[in-house]
């Protein structure tokens, strides 16, 4: 797949957008793209604005082969997560789930 300036256009952003009381201004920023900023007076026009800063953006470094750090995706979660614990912890575990006759998984 090309990786071109519509792909990362369409990636899941991480964006957070704070609000300014003294201004009456709204900023928006996303969390993998740290250099780039915009503000509005509203969360929309804050929003729109950052769009096209971070086409901008995106262009550049597209155009410079700089490394673009791309969002994670939900869809590359499974809810699987391992982790190591103590052979009575696990017991102790082991015992609960059997008790609510459900898969040790579920705790």
């Amino acid at each position: 797949m090309k990786k071109d300036i519509e792909y990362y256009m369409s990636l899941p952003w991480t964006y957070n957008f704070e609000f300014d009381p003294e201004d009456s201004t709204y900023f928006v920023r996303t969390l993998e793209v740290k250099c780039c900023t915009a503000e509005g007076e509203t969360q929309e026009e804050a929003f729109l604005n950052y769009r096209k800063i971070l086409r901008q953006h995106l262009e550049v470094a597209i155009k410079e082969n700089i490394e673009i750090v791309e969002p994670v995706n939900p869809q590359d979660y499974k809810g699987n997560i391992s982790y190591r614990t103590t052979p009575e912890k696990h017991f102790r575990l082991a015992k609960k789930a059997k008790k609510e006759n459900i898969s040790i998984n579920k705790h």
